[in-house]
């Protein structure tokens, strides 16, 4: 008995998918099912229960899952008590390699990758700078190292990504769809627009999309217009002249611009949102703890 094997058993409390257990514990369907069996073969008790509605606890399973905390709770009690008697080693820093688009780069990716690291002083994050192609290319034969992008996150862009990932044995990880906002200056014709689309926009002489990838923006073609741009005080210089419309999310739009800048009017964008997306190999995220806390924590901030 292991705590994982608890763990993936207290989850089907909460659900009747193992599908959904897996993806909770960022691991495969086939592993938590292999798990749950070995844990039914040295209890000698069928613990699940699978029909065409889901999989779901049999009365030894909620006993287990009753059980479960107080076991858990005791081996790290007794982890603790045994590390007296163990030989002191010395600290060990674990690296963590992070492969990001250029602009996930910025001050306000690394004001956050930073709080993470601050909570983890035993552990240093590598940053590489790569565009979103290259990451495709390179995750096919990487170990032991994460890749984080941003996509659309219309159903043929999911479709390809977890294709991808199947072909090269590596796990998509994909978070909560972000609405992405038109950031202009109070002055602009398309301020009285409750909520634009870009074709609403056509005339306008200027775009500018920020922490985005342009090869995965939209699958709309939103026109020879557009001019991309990774300073922040650039394009707050061009939307003040009313020369651009600046595409953001809503967290970079109160980090750089202020969330009581009378200058400028955020609108929802309808129709084009974006997701984050992970990729890493299975052996990684099952072998190194740090990278499933970090992503944990990529989760929670990473939205609204």
């Amino acid at each position: 008995m292991d705590s994982n094997q608890l763990k993936y058993i207290s989850y089907l409390t909460q659900t009747t998918s193992l599908t959904k257990v897996a993806e909770h514990f960022f691991t495969s369907h086939q592993v938590v099912k292999k798990a749950i069996a070995n844990l039914e073969e040295e209890l000698h008790v069928a613990l699940i229960q699978t029909t065409n509605q889901g999989s779901r606890l049999t009365p030894a399973g909620l006993c287990v899952a009753e059980h479960a905390p107080k076991f858990q709770q005791q081996y790290l009690e007794l982890t603790e008590a045994l590390q007296n008697f163990r030989p002191s080693q010395p600290d060990k820093i674990t690296e963590l390699h992070l492969y990001v688009v250029p602009s996930m780069a910025n001050d306000y990716y690394l004001t956050l990758y930073d709080t993470f690291f601050e909570q983890h002083t035993q552990s240093k994050l590598v940053l590489h700078v790569s565009t979103f192609p290259q990451m495709l290319k390179d995750a096919a034969s990487a170990e032991n190292r994460v890749y984080l992008s941003m996509i659309s996150s219309s159903q043929d862009m999911t479709f390809e990504l977890n294709a991808f990932a199947q072909k090269y044995q590596l796990r998509s990880i994909l978070f909560e769809p972000i609405t992405t906002y038109i950031c202009m200056h109070k002055s602009s014709p398309y301020a009285k627009l409750a909520h634009p689309s870009l074709a609403d926009l056509k005339e306008a002489s200027i775009y500018v999309f920020l922490n985005t990838n342009p090869l995965c923006f939209s699958e709309e073609d939103p026109g020879p217009s557009i001019q991309y741009f990774s300073d922040y005080s650039i394009l707050k210089r061009n939307i003040k002249k009313q020369q651009a419309l600046g595409i953001v999310k809503k967290a970079d739009y109160e980090y750089y611009f202020g969330k009581d800048n009378s200058e400028f009017i955020l609108r929802p964008l309808n129709e084009t949102k974006m997701q984050y997306t992970i990729l890493v190999s299975e052996n990684t995220l099952t072998e190194n703890p740090l990278i499933q806390e970090f992503i944990y924590f990529l989760q929670k901030h990473l939205q609204e």
